[in-house]
């Protein structure tokens, strides 16, 4: 079996490499190294040598054809079928904001021309497509609340005001308002998309070019739609990656970590080595649709940032609470995954567990705190309010 995985240099896509070819599976890892991520412009040391390695842009034909081509080398020496695993993607919900068209072009158009390039090179050859997705595309997750008279009710939440969040009124969000406290509760792959940033409206768009390209050209295919993944080879350069990195390079320089809103924001926070198990999942499988990748448990920011002080030894720091919101935040969002459980996935890495491993994989590397560039960014265009 051999598998192109695009994006296979990087955070989750290397995870996703180790586990392949620990099973003995053939891969080729097609990824332009993008200088956010990759500022040396260098193969990163963790990337598995006996990985096949293909430098290139997912929207270049030519590099998609030196992909497949080393692609089918490896059949030849009995590899089977061709999977394809596509994670490329430029990320970061905050930086979307004013980068639009690079976003719209590397996420969107650069995925157009990759399945395109799929078609036409190898559209016969490809026996199924796994796409990246993410939780973000949800907006506000599920919430319960009690009606007057005792009877319980569940939707989506709604998206908070500009008036509430100006008023620092953060949990309203209730579905509708004025009639009970809400409760959040797992949000499923049916709850409807209602993105707030160009972020999540750009892998809204891989999705549903994944799906129409599997469904009319009769392709296996399925979107892991991803919560917020942590862990090891998570980019502590990058000020728009994940927060629990963020918080680890702000920490490991000697800052409080520093929280929007009050900190009781919560996510459903997945170590990378579960979301590659995940990915495998359905890399095997032959389903259908998106899954949610999520533990199910929902973690405050606060208590992330809490925690990570503790691992660090840094508790003297303290926690900066902003009492500012940054335009499009979400308040709840964590993940109902029963439908990839259902497929004999299950999250096996705890959250002490998971952080305490990034921690120590964090303080082996150079750190280099952007985060105050980012915040200065991102207020001075009016988007931290």
């Amino acid at each position: 079996m051999t598998t192109l995985v695009t994006g296979g240099a990087g955070f989750i896509g290397s995870h996703v490499v180790d586990r392949l070819l620990a099973r003995g599976e053939r891969v080729v890892v097609l990824d332009s190294l993008d200088e956010q991520v990759h500022p040396d412009g260098e193969w990163p040391a963790y990337l598995d040598v006996r990985a096949t390695r293909v430098l290139g842009d997912v929207g270049d034909s030519h590099a998609v054809a030196s992909a497949l081509d080393e692609c089918r080398a490896h059949r030849e020496w009995g590899g089977g079928a061709i999977r394809v695993l596509h994670l490329a993607a430029k990320v970061g919900v905050g930086q979307s904001a004013y980068e639009i068209g690079e976003y719209v072009e590397q996420n969107v158009a650069a995925t157009a021309r990759f399945f395109a390039a799929l078609l036409d090179l190898a559209g016969g050859e490809i026996e199924r497509v796994v796409t990246a997705g993410s939780m973000s595309c949800y907006g506000e997750g599920r919430y319960e609340w009690t009606q007057p008279g005792g009877a319980t009710r569940s939707g989506k939440g709604v998206i908070r005001s500009e008036e509430a969040l100006a008023a620092r009124e953060w949990d309203d969000v209730l579905p509708p308002h004025g009639v009970g406290e809400a409760r959040p509760i797992p949000t499923g792959e049916g709850t409807p998309f209602v993105c707030t940033s160009i972020y999540a409206e750009t892998k809204r768009s891989q999705e549903e070019i994944t799906r129409i390209v599997g469904d009319q050209h009769g392709i296996s295919w399925a979107v892991a739609r991803f919560f917020n993944v942590y862990g090891s080879r998570q980019s502590v350069r990058n000020p728009y990656t994940g927060v629990a990195a963020i918080f680890s390079s702000q920490i490991r320089s000697g800052r409080a970590p520093t929280i929007y809103e009050d900190g009781e924001q919560s996510r459903d926070f997945i170590d990378v080595r579960d979301v590659a198990a995940a990915v495998c999942t359905l890399l095997d499988d032959r389903s259908t649709g998106a899954f949610n990748v999520g533990t199910g448990a929902r973690t405050s920011i606060r208590l992330l940032a809490e925690t990570l002080l503790d691992l660090y030894d840094a508790t003297d720091l303290g926690v900066a609470i902003r009492g500012t919101y940054r335009v499009g935040d979400v308040r709840h969002c964590f993940a109902n995954a029963d439908r990839l459980r259902a497929l004999g996935w299950a999250p096996t890495i705890s959250l002490d567990r998971g952080l305490a491993d990034l921690a120590a994989w964090a303080a082996r590397t150079e750190v280099e705190d952007r985060t105050a560039l980012a915040h200065d960014e991102l207020a001075r265009r009016g988007l931290i309010r």
